[in-house]
């Protein structure tokens, strides 16, 4: 019985401590904050909000709802509380990375040593240290995900586009996975209309990229000129990992697959976008937490093959900053 009162404290505890650590992260890599990658653009992002805002107010209800309002309205906010553009920023990592960490050790049927692992998990750490917007966005999913039910749930989801463009394509991910999971058909037919919206979805993000689609929103524009140069194929070893995890969950029971379709349809998106657009690992790098959350669900050897990727992909991770000045090069600028 005590055990049970203490849990939420001893959670609590840990979620601050790695929220405090992530807000304080340039002090632990002994780098300054123009080191950490798009730091800057973030502190920078402090002295022109209000202006943005002003920008949004005359434009169309298109143009308002692609330019991340809600994101700006945070950082007014922030901006009446302090003065300090740091101390705002560190402000921000925390309350969200400390949601974010709360929600996944709150998870009962996942061991500690493994929710401890998927904190660190690259996917999701980058997020509280580079890709901040998408990592407030993710704290949002993940709380609406596990303590929301009903219309609150989805007026949450609706709310993380406006945090970050990405969650648009992870909206339309959670809503045609919901259509899917509700409709009285079998797992191969979900399956097959799946990857037939994997398939025109990619197809459609190629002919924007590539201009053959003009976008009616300026904004829509200046983001596919600038991820234009990033259009190119090739296989690395996210795409290898995330290819084995799929696998797996594929491999699995009849009713997991029914009841993780978002998952399944977010790897699989991100295996056929990301050689042709790699900015679609942004929607995968969003449902990260809750797909790892899923993997432990799986049984028998599925589960033990799904802890052994997760711990290489860890260890690969932090073994190849020993050699790269940071993270992987995502985090830390290499001079």
């Amino acid at each position: 019985m005590s055990q049970n009162i203490l849990r939420p404290f001893v959670t609590l505890f840990v979620a601050a401590i790695y929220a405090l650590s992530l807000a304080n992260i340039e002090v632990i890599l002994g780098v300054s904050e123009s080191d950490i990658k798009d730091r800057l653009n973030y502190l920078n992002y402090f002295f022109v909000h209000v202006s943005l805002i002003e920008s949004l107010s005359q434009g169309n209800i298109i143009s308002f709802f692609a330019s991340e309002p809600a994101f700006s309205f945070l950082w007014v906010l922030l901006s009446r509380l302090v003065s300090d553009e740091s101390l705002a920023l560190s402000i921000l990592i925390f309350s969200s990375a400390l949601v974010a960490a709360f929600v996944i050790m709150e998870r009962r049927d996942v061991p500690f040593l493994w929710k401890v692992l998927i904190l660190v998990f690259p996917w999701f750490l980058v997020n509280y240290i580079m890709t901040l917007r998408q990592g407030v966005a993710i704290a949002v999913l993940l709380y609406s995900h596990f303590y929301l039910t009903g219309r609150w749930k989805w007026i949450a989801y609706a709310v993380t586009p406006l945090i970050h463009y990405s969650f648009f394509l992870v909206l339309g991910v959670l809503i045609l996975s919901n259509v899917l999971s509700a409709s009285k058909v079998t797992n191969a037919v979900r399956l097959v209309a799946l990857n037939g919206l994997v398939l025109w979805l990619s197809s459609l993000i190629l002919a924007v990229v590539n201009g053959w689609i003009p976008t009616p929103v300026m904004e829509f524009e200046s983001l596919v000129l600038g991820y234009a140069d990033k259009v190119a194929g090739g296989f690395g070893f996210g795409i290898l990992y995330w290819g084995g995890v799929l696998t797996l969950m594929l491999a699995s029971e009849r009713d997991f697959i029914k009841n993780n379709l978002a998952s399944i349809f977010a790897i699989t998106l991100y295996l056929c976008g990301a050689l042709f657009f790699s900015p679609m690992s942004r929607v995968l790098q969003s449902f990260s937490p809750i797909i790892l959350l899923v993997g432990f669900q799986l049984t028998g050897y599925r589960l033990v093959a799904f802890k052994g990727l997760l711990l290489l992909h860890v260890i690969y991770f932090f073994a190849t900053s020993l050699y790269e000045g940071g993270p992987s090069g995502m985090l830390v600028e290499v001079g």
